[in-house]
Formats: C-alpha cells, sequence, structure tokens
C-alpha cells in the first residue's frame, strides 16, 4: 500500500518553503542538556539553499541517524546541537549552512528509500555524514530484534519511551516555532499491525495530553525510556494536527544495523 508522502510523512518534517501549521514533542519539556547528542539538522540544494528540518542522533563521532525523507535530497547538511538554536536564525528564519554553532555534513538515504511512504515498509532511515568528528558521547545502537518481545507481550500500556525533537509545539490558536530541543514520554501501541508490522513503532501522544511527534521532529529518536539507546527513528503520523498516534521506523533490524554500521565503519 503507499500513502502520499506529503499527506503522511511530511507531517513529521517541517519544510522551510512553507508555513504549515505542525507541532513538536507537543506538551513536553524542554530538553536542556538531556540529550546533547540530538541535534536540529537543515538540509540544502547544492547551492546551498535551504529546503527542510528535522532531527536526528549522533551515533558515531562522524554519523548523524535521521529519517530518509529528511537526506532524499543526497546533498549538504549543517547540524546544530545546541538546546536552542534559536540564536543561530538568520533572516528567513533558518540557520544557514556552516552557520554559527554548526558542523557541516552530507545527506545518505537508505538504499530502501522508496521516495514516498510505502507502508509497512517505508526504508524511512537516513544518516548525515560529519564533515569532521564531534566530540559530543554519541547514542547507542540497539540490539538486533530488540522490540520483537513487545509485539505479544502483556502490558504493553507499561512500556514507554523517550521522543526527543525540535518540531514546532503548538499549532492552534498560533504556530509557536521555537528551534528548541523538546523531549517528552510516550507509551507503547503496537508494533504488529497493518502498519507496523514489525517495521515501525507506533506509540501514543504524549502521556496525559493529545500531542506527540510532528513537523521538525522527523528523524529524531525513539529512545527506550531512561537510557541512550536509540530503537527507531520518528518518521510519520496520520493525521494533520499530529493529535494522534506517532510511528517510527525500527533501526532494530539486522538490515537496518548492518547499514548504520558499515556507514559508521567507512567513517572513522
Amino acid at each position: 500500500m503507499k500513502l502520499h508522502r506529503f499527506a503522511v510523512v511530511l507531517a513529521a518534517a517541517l519544510a522551510l518553503a512553507a508555513a504549515t501549521p505542525a507541532s513538536a514533542v507537543m506538551f513536553g519539556a524542554p530538553d536542556g542538556n538531556a540529550h546533547p547528542n540530538v541535534g536540529l539538522i537543515v538540509f540544502y540544494t547544492g547551492d546551498h539553499t535551504p529546503q527542510w528540518r528535522c532531527s536526528g542522533t549522533l551515533i558515531s563521532p562522524r554519523v548523524v541517524l535521521t529519517a530518509a525523507h529528511c537526506t532524499e535530497l543526497a546533498g549538504p547538511a549543517s547540524v546544530w546541537f545546541d538546546s536552542d538554536v534559536e540564536p543561530f536564525v538568520g533572516p528567513g528564519g533558518y540557520p544557514f549552512y556552516g552557520g554559527t554553532g554548526s558542523v557541516t555534513g552530507t545527506a545518505i538515504p537508505y538504499p530502501g528509500w522508496q521516495g514516498g511512504l510505502f507502508l509497512p515498509d517505508t526504508g524511512d532511515v537516513g544518516v548525515v555524514v560529519l564533515d569532521g568528528p564531534s566530540t559530543l558521547a554519541p547514542a547507542a545502537l540497539p540490539e538486533a530484534g530488540t522490540l520483537d518481545g513487545l509485539a505479544t507481550r502483556r502490558g504493553l500500556q507499561n512500556r514507554t519511551f523517550d521522543a526527543v525533537g525540535y518540531g514546532l509545539q503548538g499549532v492552534k490558536p498560533v504556530t509557536l516555532s521555537e528551534r528548541t530541543r523538546f523531549q517528552g514520554t510516550v507509551q507503547l501501541v503496537n508494533v504488529r499491525s497493518a502498519l507496523t508490522d514489525g517495521f515501525n513503532l507506533q506509540v501514543t501522544s504524549a502521556q496525559g495530553t493529545g500531542g506527540g511527534t510532528c513537523f521538525g521532529d522527523s528523524g529524531g529518536p525513539m529512545l527506550l525510556e531512561g537510557t541512550s539507546t536509540v530503537v527507531s527513528v520518528n518518521s510519520f503520523v496520520l493525521n494533520s494536527q499530529c493529535m494522534g498516534s506517532g510511528f517510527s521506523y525500527r533501526i532494530d533490524r539486522q538490515p537496518i544495523l548492518d547499514w548504520l554500521n558499515a556507514r559508521i565503519a567507512a567513517n572513522p
């Protein structure tokens, strides 16, 4: 089954050229320095014209994990790991390529990404390979099959994850567009439905609210709660208000881990 990318996947990314109402880890809390290896990524054309922004996680000194639909230009990118990127925003509302506080790199989508939301195996994972190493401590990759045991386990409502990202902070009555890292705690819904089927992780909106991941949180990590282990990357939602379940692409599958580890080995 194919769903149109702009109607669904880009409900989790934030295009620079459009003022589309969106939201972040809605009703979460400012992250501060809790996840310093999660950064805001701006993607550019070959002439360094900004196109959109996403979130991503450092998984080695030179590799940042994000979503494939963020990296599909396979061109230049800049990453800011500051908890508040607002001071670096220039005219037009977005940081410039290679701007103050950033590290530059090149975007690479996973070969399984087909340029659209083909469910359930979207292939929606990518990386930014940095031009130079970061001194930040990277997040951990999961073991293969980390989430498999959740498919039939009772008490799914007790399994929680930490979502982190730089998306917008509100939709109504006005769009709140701070470039600030937020975090929230979400609960597992399903890993074996028609939309997930072992490839995606479905989680609730932020606990006790109607919000969750949305525009700008694409590529940001879904972490095992209280750990630095990334099990999936934020990918898509099912409505434009981001008031329901969020879906992230699992990286605890062996083909994905093999591809990520190969990118890490090739860029020490």
